[in-house]
């Protein structure tokens, strides 16, 4: 399972979040092990993760390095990418949020000025 943290964290998601998620029964402490090679989860609970983290069960488990599926779009409309942007963002302090938009407006006054 050696992207399960990584796409767990990129998620914003707890290991107890994202054992709710998964359901059947799973525990944050299961989700502590697989993260941690003590143990693997049977192929059912794979698939489970890797549909609540929208990728494949190959890049989960660290078959293959790049994931095709981070640009794929979810329910939401978001990709991956952006999600995790959101999740960061989300993370923020009210100021540091004030000044990453400050950041957006002065990069959107640049792209105007540029046409």
């Amino acid at each position: 399972m050696e992207n399960l943290r990584l796409l767990r964290t990129e998620a914003g998601l707890t290991q107890k979040k994202l054992a709710e998620l998964i359901g059947n029964g799973i525990t944050q402490t299961q989700i502590y092990c697989y993260e941690h090679g003590k143990y693997s989860p049977c192929i059912m609970t794979m698939k489970k993760m890797a549909d609540v983290l929208n990728t494949s069960m190959d890049y989960l488990v660290g078959r293959i390095t790049y994931d095709h599926m981070a640009e794929t779009v979810n329910e939401s409309g978001l990709t991956r990418k952006e999600q995790k942007l959101i999740n960061r963002f989300r993370r923020y302090r009210e100021s540091q949020q004030q000044s990453v938009e400050k950041y957006m407006d002065l990069l959107e006054e640049e792209i105007i000025h540029k046409d």
